[in-house]
């Protein structure tokens, strides 16, 4: 019978790996509050569409409980 080689496996040391990660890592550019006008819309609109939302509840249990308005 013939000896079979066992198969070579590569493996990287971790010095390696973490070198890739690091140079793999790209830069994640973050807007800047630069040309937003003094009002933010998207803000504004949920808190007027919360307030809303807030007193229909407040007046459909006013409604209901009590049969007013």
């Amino acid at each position: 019978m013939a000896k079979k080689s066992k198969p070579t496996v590569k493996v990287k040391s971790k010095a390696s790996v973490e070198e890739e990660t690091i140079e793999s890592k790209e830069e994640v550019i973050i807007p800047s509050g630069e040309g937003r006008g003094i009002i933010d819309f998207y803000y504004f609109f949920n808190g007027i569409g919360v307030l809303i939302a807030i007193v229909f509840i407040i007046v459909g249990l006013l409604r209901y409980v009590f049969h007013t308005l």
